[in-house]
């Protein structure tokens, strides 16, 4: 198992910096420190600790909740527990950006381009995307979604548009004014 040294965690005052590692700045600088650790089982290493924390923290008693434990009191009001479809479930969990669209309605993440529709040019919008980014959405202003799509810009640049005229000029064409 691994073990972390960790100082007492006292009241801070506003010049006070926390030290949960007596000698060290860092848990990287701590880790790097124990011989048998390599780059390879860094995360598997940090995410057991992590899910071992939060296990015996949702299984340990709180006085704030009247001496229940996280767990017992999640458990003991089953009426306030939502359950969620697939589809439901995939949408509460997607991450959340904000881009700036261009004129010609494209954003850009991680590289990529994007084409969203005219009516967000040149607009701040909020996106919410799968970390895979196969799915990458707008949300308007109701909360709803409105899906993305990758950029072809040779598709585009075969695709025939309509002309949009502010006014069509009819009365300019030489009639009786």
């Amino acid at each position: 198992p691994l073990i972390v040294p960790y100082s007492q965690v006292s009241a801070p005052d506003q010049a006070d910096i926390i030290h949960f590692f007596p000698d060290k700045h860092t848990l990287r600088s701590l880790l790097d420190s124990i011989p048998c650790i390599d780059e390879n089982n860094v995360k598997y290493i940090m995410r057991s600790c992590l899910y071992a924390f939060v296990n015996s923290y949702n299984q340990a008693p709180h006085s704030s909740l009247g001496g229940k434990s996280p767990l017992d009191r999640f458990f003991s009001e089953p009426e306030h527990i939502r359950r969620l479809d697939d589809a439901q479930s995939e949408r509460a969990f997607l991450l959340e950006i904000e881009r700036t669209v261009s004129a010609d309605s494209v954003i850009v993440i991680d590289h990529t381009e994007y084409e969203v529709d005219y009516r967000f040019a040149k607009r701040h919008i909020r996106l919410r995307y799968s970390p895979d980014l196969k799915e990458i959405f707008v949300v308007e202003q109701d909360a709803s979604l409105t899906p993305v799509k990758l950029l072809h810009k040779h598709d585009n640049s075969m695709f025939k548009r309509n002309k949009t005229y502010l006014c069509r000029g009819d009365h300019l064409q030489g009639g009786d004014e």
